[in-house]
């Protein structure tokens, strides 16, 4: 069994990992039962396993297909990053 709440959005690291295990695993002929959330509750069957949906209550999580999740990076490091530029441009 796998928790994978970031499963199926694609642009968190989370989903990588994931994909990765699911190949492994499913190389192996070990059936997969795999739980993420998303818009409502549903399974799916699927060539590894089972992907069982759970609706997420506070709506982070959208399907896959709708683009829905937040993104990989927050949005702290960037401005960390732009903090740095202007001191590193910036003479004393």
């Amino acid at each position: 069994m796998i928790i994978a709440p970031f499963w199926g959005h694609t642009p968190h690291l989370g989903n990588i990992r994931v994909d990765r295990f699911i190949r492994w695993l499913s190389d192996q002929d070990v059936y997969i039962i795999l739980v993420r959330a998303g818009l409502v509750d549903e399974k799916q069957e699927t060539a590894w396993g089972l992907e069982i949906t759970i609706r997420d209550p506070l709506g982070k999580w959208g399907k896959p297909e709708a683009g829905g999740g937040r993104k990989a990076l927050p949005d702290r490091p960037v401005v960390f990053g732009r903090m740095l530029q202007i001191c590193s441009t910036t003479r004393i």
